[in-house]
């Protein structure tokens, strides 16, 4: 635990739990596929968070927050209450590790965070893809002809039909988490 030993133990608890805090966060910003919504982001929540914390890492300082956040598990539904600040969190998160972490383990956190955040996001299609097009958002719209273009002529699965499960409630919240962390968004 080199890195976390940087911090004292309110700071280091709470850099341990932004990044299981920001897939709670993304997975209530939108309420649009009810109970069947949340628990399919929670459950792939877990998954990430387990996945994640038996990989390897270009940063040790998010190997060993990775590893924390499996090990206190027993505070996940503590930490879950308290998601719903986690932009001014994020802020705060990267001001605590500026002078005390280096830029690769920084951009490795932010980096981090975001992907947890994305693949939750992922995790269940508010759109009903079983509805008529005319029910679906003109954004929908494109990109389900997108996919269709792009992936049943070849008979493949694109990344365009995991991206359907990212509503415009999760997409905006995703672009105010990138913004908080600092992560410059192409343009």
């Amino acid at each position: 635990m080199a890195f976390l030993e940087n911090f004292s133990d309110e700071e280091k608890e709470f850099l341990v739990a932004l990044p299981y805090r920001a897939g709670v966060w993304i997975s209530r910003t939108d309420d649009a596929g009810g109970l069947a919504a949340d628990a399919a982001e929670l459950e792939a929540l877990e998954s990430i968070i387990n996945k994640k914390a038996a990989g390897m890492f270009e940063s040790a300082f998010v190997h060993e927050v990775m590893a924390e956040i499996c090990a206190g598990q027993e505070n996940w539904a503590r930490w879950a209450k308290h998601a719903s600040n986690l932009p001014d969190d994020c802020r705060k998160a990267i001001s605590l590790m500026e002078g005390r972490l280096g830029r690769h383990d920084m951009d490795g956190y932010r980096e981090n965070v975001m992907y947890i955040a994305v693949e939750v996001a992922k995790a269940f299609r508010e759109i009903d893809l079983g509805a008529p097009p005319s029910s679906l958002s003109f954004v929908g719209r494109i990109k389900l002809f997108l996919d269709g273009i792009a992936g049943k002529p070849k008979g493949k699965k694109y990344e365009a039909e995991r991206l359907l499960n990212i509503s415009y409630n999760e997409d905006r919240a995703l672009a105010a988490l990138s913004e908080s962390l600092g992560i410059k968004r192409a343009k």
